[in-house]
């Protein structure tokens, strides 16, 4: 981004310059197990004056197939937001696909 390109407008430079300094926005969506994988316990933690969400995975040590498990059984990891099972595909396209399209058209325009 050194170099302008010919006829790039400021604006549309200082577009570009924004979407750099823009972090990364990571986002889960837990989906169901399969019929014959084993269930694990979640929870989702969402704080309503952050904008991270934390979810909770737990893997009770009997999950092991029969093996010893000596691994940990609480793993969390945090997220902008984290999408349910019941979650809808078309609420999955609004918060994270739709953004960015509309900034990437809005890039093409000036």
């Amino acid at each position: 981004m050194g170099a302008r390109r010919a006829g790039a407008s400021l604006v549309t430079v200082a577009r570009e310059r924004k979407m750099v300094k823009e972090t990364i926005r990571i986002f889960a969506r837990v989906k169901p197990p399969a019929r014959r994988q084993a269930q694990g316990i979640y929870s989702v933690d969402e704080d309503e004056n952050s904008t991270a969400s934390e979810l909770e995975i737990i893997v009770p040590r009997d999950l092991a197939d029969g093996f010893v498990n000596n691994k940990r059984e609480s793993y969390r990891f945090r997220f902008q937001k984290i999408f349910d099972q019941e979650a809808k595909q078309e609420a999955v396209f609004e918060i994270i696909a739709k953004p960015v399209a509309e900034r990437i058209l809005l890039l093409d325009v000036c």
